[in-house]
């Protein structure tokens, strides 16, 4: 539900953009794709039930990714965005450097709540942590459509 109120709420966003009455920056990063139910699965289906044992610092850094995502997309789409007329934070007076930094605050936030469980070598969370720096960097070179 989370995911598909995501897609509507960036519908909504972009609809009212065109209408000349964007969101604030900080309303449209309110919103995110909802991809950490889909995440967690995934991680209970690779690493065992376990996983469910740290479930609130990996639903934490998965958020903060999806966050991280959502900024640096937006900096390699802005041409495609407004090409086809979509939401981007970029429109909403937002900065390229803006943005990066404030993805680069997700990623560490990220990196921060994970570090404990990481040198606990609880493999879920090595998963997620290193995923979260792939990402990101594929993000960083590609104009990938979420």
């Amino acid at each position: 539900m989370r995911t598909a109120t995501g897609y509507r709420r960036y519908r909504e966003f972009t609809r009212a953009l065109a209408e000349g009455t964007p969101p604030s920056p900080a309303e449209y990063m309110t919103v995110t794709l909802g991809v950490e139910v889909t995440r967690v699965t995934h991680l209970i289906a690779a690493e065992g039930l376990d996983v469910v044992d740290h479930l609130e610092p990996l639903l934490q850094a998965i958020e903060a990714q999806d966050h991280a995502h959502r900024l640096v997309n937006d900096i390699q789409t802005v041409g495609r965005d407004r090409r086809d007329g979509d939401i981007n934070v970029l429109f909403l007076g937002v900065t390229p450097r803006e943005a990066a930094d404030q993805a680069e605050d997700y990623v560490a936030r990220a990196h921060s709540v994970l570090r404990p469980l990481v040198a606990a070598q609880v493999r879920a969370a090595i998963e997620v942590d290193r995923q979260t720096s792939y990402t990101i960097a594929f993000y960083h070179v590609m104009d990938y459509r979420m």
